[in-house]
């Protein structure tokens, strides 16, 4: 079994939803109406405990092969044999199997979120650049505009991932090297740049929109060409002590078939099928969640503490749906907690 600390959602002010639906969500709902320790129940769910019972847009924390959609080359680490040479990416062929020694893995990338929104992507070599030593535990190297460019565009790079002042290596990968992975159509996903202008923002593309072996990747307006999509390959989950602070903050913990994303959203109860409940311990809902990620046939979780409703103890309640969800209040912060596995 395992274990994440995951704390307590803060309470969370009273405010009504009025975010566009993203694609595949559930609509808006309105609250229950009934009675709640003498209340009555009425509005839509907060737009706090929307962000905490969703999981945010983007892949799965993972190594992926990326597949240019217009080539069908593979996006791939070039070395060099000089010890200073900065690695570039370009477009190759693909590696018909992976290679037991991962660091000789030219072509996996591993996606991992960052605490700004996004991933930073990063580079599977055992060489740090920049001047840092390798630590264990971390991806060092991020994909990244090469800086100080003047003329012509950016070529995209392998450097060490920098971290922005203030932060730790949990906030590792600066505005150059922090993306949103957009999925555009079923295997389609655009590499933007997050911090690029929103009204023109810059994508990765392959230079010239070549199809040639061997062209070099680089920072380019958006325009929704197909040599600036790529179709991410699912190779394997990270390792469990790889980045396991980094995505433990991002809310996603390690299971047996990779990273689940767990959040808990407070004074929410779901209404999907139930098909098991019963007495736990008075965690919060930590248990209840952590074993629901487990176990196939749960999709959603409720916890709800000693008093609510009446009951004696805490209890825990799996779903194998979610339904819809339900704000059951103010007075019910700290009393319910629910999630969706993801």
């Amino acid at each position: 079994m395992r274990f994440a600390f995951l704390p307590f959602l803060a309470a969370l002010a009273l405010m009504p939803f009025t975010a566009a639906r993203a694609e595949g969500d559930p609509p808006p709902l309105v609250y229950n109406p009934g009675p709640i320790e003498g209340k009555l129940t009425t509005g839509e769910i907060t737009a706090q405990q929307r962000e905490a019972l969703y999981r945010p847009r983007g892949p799965r924390p993972g190594y992926y092969r990326l597949r240019v959609l217009h080539s069908g080359y593979c996006l791939n680490v070039s070395r060099s044999l000089a010890p200073d040479a900065q690695e570039r990416l370009k477009q190759y062929t693909c590696q018909p199997t992976i290679i037991p020694r991962l660091d000789d893995n030219f072509e996996l990338f591993a996606f991992v979120p960052h605490p700004a929104g996004g991933h930073s992507i990063r580079v599977v070599t055992p060489v740090v650049h920049n001047g840092r030593a390798p630590v264990p535990g971390q991806l060092s190297n991020c994909v990244t505009s090469a800086p100080g460019v003047v003329f012509g565009p950016a070529r995209i790079e392998a450097r060490g991932c920098e971290v922005p002042g203030g932060e730790s290596w949990t906030g590792a990968g600066n505005d150059d090297q922090r993306f949103l992975v957009q999925q555009m159509a079923p295997n389609a996903w655009e590499l933007r740049f997050a911090a690029s202008n929103a009204d023109s923002p810059d994508c990765i593309a392959v230079r010239g929109g070549s199809r040639d072996l061997g062209t070099d990747l680089i920072r380019w307006g958006c325009n929704g060409n197909a040599d600036q999509r790529f179709m991410l390959e699912w190779v394997m989950p990270l390792a469990v002590d790889i980045e396991s602070a980094t995505l433990a903050r991002s809310k996603w913990y390690p299971f047996a078939d990779g990273p689940y994303w767990l959040s808990p959203a407070n004074g929410v109860d779901l209404t999907g099928t139930r098909y098991s409940t019963f007495e736990t311990i008075a965690d919060g809902g930590q248990y209840c969640m952590r074993r629901c990620a487990e176990l196939t046939e749960c999709k959603a979780w409720t916890w709800t503490a000693a008093g609510y409703r009446d009951a004696a103890k805490p209890i825990c309640t799996w779903r194998s749906e979610a339904g819809r969800p339900i704000h059951r209040g103010r007075l019910s912060y700290g009393k319910i907690f629910s999630g969706i596995v993801r």
